[in-house]
């Protein structure tokens, strides 16, 4: 079976978790990430439960963690956010064939979004009026085009078992920082900090020169589990 990552923090995701997780036991080896790891243990016996140790949940370490189970596993790894995992479209990617899974595959653009340059003085009910407005004058600083820089959906992706993908998790890590700033000092509506990691992995896929794939063209394998 593939390997899947969620990560649960908070008593309303936890729930969230405990109340779905049906949808996903007996169809892959599920990786949990949460801060109550008993009461998750307690009800969910067929996953490996995890602490995750941060007090407040970061948007990046969903790319973090799950580049780490790669490594670990040395298989690629699909993750999908825990308010995701009764989505129809998203079960029948579970089945995708890990053999052929030689790239990274993301979700589509944000809706409307075709570009980071779109991004400049944006306008939305989530964020205060120019909100990446630093974070697009970083990218150009260094030499990236926002034309080329998609912003990326980030409810499910999956990262391939292939050393160049550290490349991307680096220059990832190195955005961290601007990016919790951002969500710390700007108004927004997001609980945990360092929103925006789609906006995040498509700068670090062009800045590294990565080539990804769009999830609807994942390689499913013939037998379907929904």
């Amino acid at each position: 079976m593939n390997n899947i990552l969620v990560i649960a923090k908070g008593s309303d995701y936890i729930d969230t978790l405990l109340l779905n997780y049906k949808f996903l036991e007996g169809k892959a080896n599920i990786t949990v990430y949460t801060d109550n790891v008993n009461k998750v243990r307690k009800q969910i016996t067929s996953a490996d439960v995890r602490e995750y140790k941060s007090k407040t949940f970061k948007y990046f370490d969903k790319y973090l963690l799950t580049n780490q189970l790669v490594k670990e596993k040395q298989e690629p790894v699909m993750y999908i956010d825990v308010g995701r995992i009764t989505d129809k479209y998203y079960l029948t990617l579970i089945n995708f064939n890990p053999n052929e899974i030689k790239n990274i595959f993301t979700n589509s653009n944000w809706e409307g979004i075709n570009s980071a340059k779109e991004l400049y003085n944006f306008d939305s009910p989530y964020t205060e009026y120019g909100y990446y407005n630093n974070i697009l004058e970083y990218f150009e600083s260094n030499k990236v085009n926002l034309n080329k820089v998609v912003p990326l959906l980030e409810r499910v992706f999956i990262l391939p078992y292939k050393d160049s993908t550290d490349k991307v998790i680096n220059e990832l890590e190195n955005l961290r920082t601007i990016f919790e700033s951002n969500s710390t000092n700007k108004q927004n509506v997001y609980a945990g900090v360092g929103n925006g990691e789609g906006l995040a992995l498509g700068y670090a896929l062009v800045k590294t020169d990565t080539k990804s794939f769009f999830l609807r063209d994942i390689p499913i394998q013939p037998t379907s589990i929904i």
